[in-house]
């Protein structure tokens, strides 16, 4: 059985995928898929995704579905960055 994070990864990407939005996974979430022999074996704090700019509304909605909120923004992030959180703390 999926831990915590593998199984809201997964939520939110069967969200965007429903939305139509195409995402590529990076960081973290990608080398528990690419690396590990289970991805549930490389914890994740965060799920990093590249979405096209002409996606991103499409996919702040999507994500909503799955129980994402936008964030306040943080220092680390970039003017094009957005940050959703989930009321699990991921």
């Amino acid at each position: 059985m999926p831990t915590g994070s593998a199984r809201l990864s997964g939520a939110a990407l069967a969200a965007l995928g429903a939305s139509g939005v195409a995402v590529l996974v990076i960081k973290g979430a990608a080398l528990a898929e690419i690396v590990y022999d289970h991805p549930a074996q490389r914890h994740c704090h965060d799920i990093d995704l590249l979405v096209a700019p002409d996606d991103m509304e499409r996919a702040v909605r999507a994500l909503g579905t799955a129980g994402f909120t936008p964030a306040s923004a943080s220092p680390d992030y970039g003017p094009s960055d957005i940050r959703l959180d989930h009321p699990s703390g991921l």
